[in-house]
């Protein structure tokens, strides 16, 4: 998850077509919505997911449609941020194996 976060802010062209694929919107719209999610820092880049970030994932899908409001789940539905802490524990602060500064 983390690398693919990292690719999501540094290849647009190579990420835009495969979630135009992965979402079956217009590519307009995910254009729109990579510019906007990037601009808010949506996705973690050295870190996994977190309970803010998360949070706005979820409210923006029910807000864009993507998910219906009386399915809107729970941050601990979506994202294990204990696996992603132990995953990334092992990093010294400020550091990451990428050589990308950490949030």
């Amino acid at each position: 998850m983390i690398e693919a976060n990292r690719t999501i802010y540094r290849d647009k062209d190579k990420v835009v077509p495969i979630m135009v694929e992965a979402t079956q919107k217009p590519k307009a719209a995910v254009e729109f919505a990579w510019e906007s999610n990037t601009k808010n820092c949506v996705w973690s880049v050295n870190t996994g997911f977190t309970d803010k970030r998360t949070q706005w994932s979820i409210d923006n899908s029910v807000e864009n449609g993507d998910i219906e409001a009386g399915k809107k789940p729970t941050v601990e539905q979506v994202a294990n941020n204990q696996l992603a802490e132990e995953a990334t524990g092992a990093w010294p602060a400020g550091a990451s194996p990428s050589g990308i500064a950490t949030e």
